[in-house]
């Protein structure tokens, strides 16, 4: 899983410039014999982290496990 920079995107309401700090997802799905599994791991502006792991209940292809992990990150 690769870790992007955080970001400050600049914003301008009038004559007021302020800035917006982002968050980052970062997601990935592997199957594996014993199930398909994905984790999230979301990265605060102030460079907090949050990580979730779950197995999929159902049978799904290496990309469908992906898509579980940015829908969960969502």
């Amino acid at each position: 899983m690769e870790v992007a920079e955080e970001t400050t995107i600049p914003v301008s309401d009038g004559d007021k410039p302020w800035t917006m700090e982002c968050w980052c997802m970062n997601f990935d799905g592997s199957l594996t014999l014993q199930g398909a599994e994905a984790g999230v791991v979301l990265t605060s502006p102030d460079s907090r982290t949050l990580k979730y792991a779950f197995q999929l209940g159902f049978r799904a292809t290496n990309n469908m496990a992906e898509y579980e992990g940015l829908l969960t990150g969502l």
